[in-house]
């Protein structure tokens, strides 16, 4: 079996991955399990509600291209763009339920003064000078 058929294979899989993720409650075996969506049912909902569109979307453009071009080459390249687009999928949805906890839980939210490390205060305010809307850094616990 060739690796164009076997990535044709995978984005089966990740469809009907896409399709689970919809209808799935939180449970401990299938899903994005950070404390963010393990922390509320409606976290876990529209978390894993947008990360089903986005997914299925990508793995269908993928799937498009794979039966466009036919070749073993150019699936070993849309393999890699594949990859990397899961890579920051997979940060941006940890970066959307951090966000929906915080606003859901703000009393629960720490947030951290780096102030007492000159370097780590020099890279934030060089990242301000940057982008004036920088926020401060944040950890959600």
């Amino acid at each position: 079996m060739n690796l164009y058929l076997i990535s044709i294979w995978i984005d089966g899989i990740i469809l009907v991955l896409c399709l689970i993720f919809l209808v799935s409650e939180r449970n401990p075996i299938l899903g994005i399990r950070i404390p963010a969506t393990l922390s509320d049912p409606e976290i876990w909902k529209k978390t894993h509600k947008k990360a089903s569109k986005i997914l299925c979307t990508v793995s269908l453009v993928h799937l498009f291209l794979l039966l466009l071009t036919h070749s073993d080459y150019y699936a070993k390249v849309f393999n890699a763009l594949l990859l990397f687009l899961f890579i920051v999928l997979l940060l941006y949805i940890i970066y959307y339920a951090n966000t929906l906890y915080e606003e859901k839980f703000p009393t629960k939210v720490k947030k951290i003064n780096f102030s007492k490390s000159p370097f780590l205060n020099k890279l934030l305010n060089n990242l301000r000078k940057l982008n004036p809307g920088f926020a401060k850094m944040q950890f959600w616990i």
